[in-house]
C-alpha cells in the first residue's frame, strides 16, 4: 500500500513540476502608450509597473536605452460571429504568445527623449525612404553641398522638366 501511495505521489509531482513555465515580465501596448516624453526613468518604471528587461548605457554621454517586453491583447471570438458588426467588443481578452520589445531612450538626466517598438524601428527606414517623407540629414547636407559646388545653373527646358517631376519633401524647405 505504501509503495502504491509513493508511486502515485511521485507521478503527481512529476506532472505538476512540468506545468511551471519561466517567462519574462511583460507589459501591454496600453501601458507603453501611457508614457510621455520628458518623464524620468523612475516615472516610466512607475507607469509600467516594473523595472526594465534590459539597460544599455553609453559610457561617455550618459544616454541610455532601456527595453521592455510587451504582448498584444487579442480577443477570442466565435468564428461564426467574427465578421458581424459589434463582434469587436465580444469575446474574452487574451495575450498573443509572441513577445515584442519596446526601446526607451533617456538622456544623461534620465529624461525620456523618445521610444520606439522593435517592429517600428525595423519598418521605419523603408517606410520613410519609400514614401520620401523625410530625408536622412546626412543625405540632405550632401545633396545641398553638391548643388552649391556645381555652381552652374542650367536654364534649359530639360532641367526644368526634371525639377517638376521630382517629388517635393513636405518637411524640408
Amino acid at each position: 500500500m505504501k509503495f502504491k501511495t509513493l508511486t502515485i505521489s511521485l507521478f503527481c509531482l512529476m506532472f505538476s513540476a512540468c506545468s511551471v513555465v519561466m517567462h519574462p515580465q511583460f507589459t501591454n501596448v496600453q501601458s507603453i502608450l501611457s508614457v510621455n516624453r520628458g518623464e524620468t526613468l523612475n516615472q516610466v518604471v512607475d507607469k509600467i509597473g516594473f523595472m526594465p528587461y534590459d539597460v544599455y548605457t553609453h559610457q561617455t554621454t550618459g544616454y541610455k536605452i532601456v527595453t521592455y517586453k510587451y504582448k498584444i491583447i487579442a480577443r477570442q471570438l466565435d468564428p461564426k460571429t467574427k465578421d458581424k458588426i459589434g463582434s469587436e467588443s465580444n469575446g474574452s481578452k487574451k495575450y498573443l504568445s509572441k513577445l515584442h520589445t519596446a526601446l526607451f531612450t533617456f538622456d544623461a538626466n534620465d529624461k525620456l527623449i523618445s521610444y520606439v517598438t522593435e517592429s517600428g524601428r525595423d519598418d521605419a527606414k523603408s517606410l520613410l525612404i519609400d514614401h520620401e517623407m523625410i530625408l536622412n540629414y546626412k543625405d540632405y547636407i550632401n545633396s545641398s553641398q553638391n548643388n552649391s559646388k556645381s555652381g552652374i545653373q542650367n536654364t534649359s527646358s530639360d532641367s526644368n522638366k526634371k525639377k517638376r517631376s521630382r517629388k517635393a519633401n513636405p518637411i524640408l524647405p
